[in-house]
């Protein structure tokens, strides 16, 4: 019986050191064994990259212009028997050996930030056609660095997708710089894919597709953990291994000039210098307004710039994220209600002993809260943005009306000479002072302002519409156009902007010809005219008259996601629960909608969107979030998108671009009746094409 006793007190002891030995190998924190991981360092230093080694590596990424070589690569499925685990020394030299010998190689990293001031990198993998290899970072960090021999090989090219942070992250723990990438993500970009991620890629040329659910997984996985799972081993070994593959493709389905783009691109990624940022008022300013809507005084300012500060030391002392010691709205929180006891900290922040900032350093808070109270109550900023608001909208009212004093007009009527002394043209003052800044002119007459080109101009100035020089270079008259008026006048556009923005590039050109002086009355009228013209046209061409593009759609469902966020964190906790569930449910429902962005916010918040709403919402409520987000479009011209596309939609279908114009002009004269047009004016100017002013 003893013996039976005995025996189950052991079988409990061995499962209590086993459980506590796994427990400690998850949670441990692996950089304090690395003798070269020192917070500090990076405070001082910035990098483990020398000036010197800075400056020849970016001497050489500014000279590398090298095409890449265009690849034929067959599509080969993971098969885990090429998957090799680097974990020791000698295995680490006879990998590299091998890797020295190929032209180009896939690579991808798995770094870990939870728990961690500065974030380590825990794997790096590298592919070749044939094999997958991957190095435990971890166990082999002192010899990591060596491999520098194959990532700063300029004759080597490394595939990646979102390269940015990788590349990051290697100078930041290894000091490698790598030179001579190519970014997957850039190429699907310049391929128009709709969504940016490697997902979509493997997709559309893998025949894969990762779940959300595994992504999600993965990418939250704890990559400190050793040994690691055969899933994890898959999954680190897949995200390198298709590169070469991708390569392969997208390099024969990009134009050379595409391929250009790349380079200069991925070179500029390169040449990005690791920094740890600095504590500063920005930071702190921009936080405040995020979270608390109420004007900001002097003692807030000091004490949650202070408190920012608190946090930042004691992360870096504690090696912890500054997200985990305290969340920044808990900070701002304390700024804005200044608690004095702890009795009131703790009414004030649910489950605050949880804070760990609070548990270490509560009597500094008290402190900071206290020396924040000695200085003036001021409000800061207020008077200067209500001033800049005023000014802004005063200076829109004078453009719209016309009552900017006459002294302080841009006439267009500075002359500008050619270098023998002829008069070139008249222009504005803006674009005379341009010249002189640049050192492309000298000033020849300070009052009134003449000056002469350091150069041969290509053209006349007048040289994109056939009508004589005479028009282009006598001085511009100060009336309007139709009743012979001197004084406000507003420029008008003969062809509506709605479609001069659509022209190509040889038809935009300096088109002084088809822009008037209307007074403000004559200006309406000229508007109404145009309106109605623009209405034949939309009948006859079947385009609506106000049409935006698809991105636009994109950004503003986007932004009305953003406004429904901000709503709940303001009004949230007052709003009956029918309209609260509402508003969650079109959260919900717009990022559902979306995989993509889904992912994005799942991996940022490390967790799934159903497990944390308050933390979706606070996401999704900030600016540079949502601009993130839309980022994942690639670079997309979004001013051009929020405009009305009917114009492009228009010139899509015309045939005679010349009779287009000739149209708008006819229109003018006939509707309008201008009797001041200069003498050289004419509806059928013709546009001289292939002359480049």
């Amino acid at each position: 019986m003893l013996a039976i006793i005995f025996t189950i007190i052991l079988i409990i002891l061995a499962y209590v050191i086993f459980y506590r030995r796994k427990n400690h190998t998850i949670h441990q924190k692996p950089q304090q064994f690395f003798k070269d991981y020192s917070i500090g360092f990076y405070k001082d230093h910035l990098s483990k990259i020398s000036p010197q080694k800075r400056s020849e590596f970016n001497l050489l990424i500014d000279n590398f212009i090298t095409p890449y070589s265009k690849i034929n690569y067959e599509l080969k499925h993971l098969d885990t028997s090429t998957i090799i685990l680097v974990t020791e020394e000698q295995q680490f030299h006879e990998a590299l050996n091998i890797l020295k010998n190929y032209e180009v190689l896939g690579l991808d990293v798995e770094e870990h930030r939870l728990r961690s001031y500065l974030g380590f990198i825990c794997l790096i993998q590298i592919s070749t056609p044939e094999f997958t290899y991957l190095f435990d970072a971890i166990k082999l960090r002192k010899y990591i660095p060596e491999l520098s021999v194959v990532l700063e090989n300029q004759n080597i090219c490394k595939v990646l997708h979102a390269c940015s942070n990788d590349i990051q992250w290697l100078q930041r723990d290894f000091g490698i710089c790598i030179v001579n990438v190519y970014d997957t993500q850039i190429a699907a970009r310049l391929l128009n894919f709709k969504n940016l991620g490697l997902n979509s890629l493997w997709s559309a040329y893998c025949n894969y597709q990762m779940t959300s659910e595994e992504k999600i997984k993965f990418q939250t996985s704890d990559w400190r953990l050793r040994p690691l799972k055969k899933e994890m081993i898959e999954y680190a070994a897949r995200d390198s291994h298709y590169m070469i593959y991708l390569m392969s493709i997208t390099t024969n389905l990009l134009s050379e000039e595409q391929l250009r783009i790349i380079r200069k691109e991925t070179n500029e990624i390169c040449k990005n210098e690791y920094f740890l940022k600095e504590i500063n008022s920005e930071i702190c300013e921009k936080a405040f307004k995020k979270y608390c809507k109420q004007p900001l005084d002097a003692q807030t300012q000091y004490i949650l710039f202070e408190l920012f500060k608190l946090r930042d030391r004691i992360a870096a002392e504690l090696d912890e994220s500054c997200h985990y010691m305290c969340p920044t709205d808990i900070l701002v929180n304390i700024a804005v209600e200044r608690p004095r006891n702890l009795k009131q900290l703790k009414k004030l922040i649910n489950d605050s002993a949880k804070i760990p900032i609070i548990k270490s350093s509560v009597n500094d808070i008290f402190e900071i809260i206290a020396k924040g109270l000695e200085i003036p109550y001021k409000l800061i900023g207020n008077d200067d943005i209500k001033n800049q608001r005023n000014n802004k909208k005063i200076n829109n009212r004078n453009k719209l009306f016309g009552k900017t004093p006459e002294g302080t007009r841009d006439h267009e009527n500075y002359e500008i000479q050619a270098p023998n002394g002829s008069v070139l043209c008249y222009a504005s003052k803006s674009k005379s002072n341009w010249y002189l800044e640049k050192g492309l002119a000298t000033l020849i007459e300070k009052d009134p302002q003449i000056i002469r080109l350091n150069f041969e101009p290509k053209g006349n100035g007048y040289s994109d519409i056939s009508v004589h020089p005479s028009a282009y270079t006598v001085e511009k008259k100060k009336k309007c156009v139709v009743c012979g008026f001197k004084g406000d006048y507003l420029k008008y556009h003969v062809v509506p902007l709605l479609y001069r923005q659509a022209f190509p590039d040889n038809y935009k050109s300096h088109r002084c010809h088809d822009v008037v002086k209307l007074c403000i009355p004559h200006h309406e009228q000229a508007n109404k005219f145009s309106e109605i013209l623009k209405q034949k046209i939309s009948v006859e061409y079947n385009v609506p008259l106000y049409e935006t593009g698809e991105m636009h759609k994109i950004n503003r469902d986007l932004k009305s996601t953003q406004k429904v966020c901000i709503q709940l964190l303001k009004h949230g906790e007052k709003m009956p629960n029918d309209k609260k569930n509402e508003l969650e449910a079109k959260v919900m429902d717009f990022l559902n909608g979306n995989e993509e962005y889904k992912l994005l916010v799942e991996e940022k918040l490390k967790c799934d969107i159903n497990e944390n709403k308050n933390g979706l919402i606070e996401f999704l409520a900030q600016e540079n979030n949502t601009q993130e987000i839309l980022n994942l479009h690639g670079d997309v011209n979004w001013k051009k998108q929020s405009s009305n596309m009917h114009g492009i939609r228009v010139l899509e279908k015309v045939g005679d671009l010349q009779e287009f114009i000739n149209r708008w002009r006819v229109n003018f004269i006939e509707t309008m009746s201008p009797k001041f047009l200069p003498k050289a004016w004419k509806v059928d100017a013709a546009i001289n094409l292939g002359i480049n002013l």
